[in-house]
């Protein structure tokens, strides 16, 4: 530690380490018999969003060399695939966690092409996040080209409403994805920028 009592840049980042290990640990206690993960410890019901959410966490996590026990990915990889392809009462995964569900699974090897072009042949059906995670699952399988037209459109000026349950999101959330995705297909796009101001702006 400093005189000031900081952390020195190397045990932040041994800090930092240690906090998301032991949020991936964490989730043991989330996970349910489907292999899918609940909204709380100790509940029996997966939620398909959350399910998506952290399988996206631990590929991120995964890729930045953290330890992702396969015992934990396996199973939930498993019940996202099953959930993409299940309907339930007449009801279908809605498209916008179809298109991070696609980013997750494709990451992770497990590519979904089908999926990934009937999504893409009805860019309509999603959202700003959603248009930049199924670009991202474009990018993983290769389709540059693809993965900027599915972008291209102005979708800096869509209508974004907060939720609260279900699928969380907001424009902050929306936008920080989208920022996320155009770093990695294009640093120097117009609105990487435009993106950047507007989320330091709102912190």
């Amino acid at each position: 530690a400093t005189a000031g009592g900081a952390l020195a840049p190397s045990q932040r980042a041994e800090h930092v380490r240690g906090m998301v290990q032991s949020g991936v640990h964490r989730l043991w206690g989330m996970q349910t018999r489907s292999g899918g993960i609940a909204y709380w410890p100790g509940s029996t019901e997966p939620a398909e969003w959350v399910s998506a959410y952290v399988g996206w966490f631990l590929l991120e996590a995964q890729r930045a060399g953290y330890d992702v026990d396969e015992r934990l990915r396996e199973p939930l990889l498993d019940f996202l695939e099953r959930e993409l392809n299940v309907r339930r009462g007449g009801r279908a995964m809605p498209d916008n966690t179809k298109a991070l569900v696609c980013r997750v699974l494709t990451g992770f090897g497990r590519a979904q092409h089908g999926w990934a072009g009937a999504l893409e042949a009805q860019p309509e059906s999603l959202d700003m996040a959603a248009r930049a995670h199924l670009a991202a699952c474009l990018l993983e399988l290769g389709r540059r080209d693809r993965a900027a037209a599915l972008l291209d459109g102005g979708p800096l000026a869509e209508k974004i409403n907060p939720t609260t349950t279900g699928r969380l999101t907001s424009r902050v959330r929306q936008e920080a994805v989208l920022l996320e995705v155009l770093l990695s297909l294009d640093p120097g796009h117009d609105w990487v920028p435009v993106l950047a101001e507007r989320l330091n702006r709102r912190m």
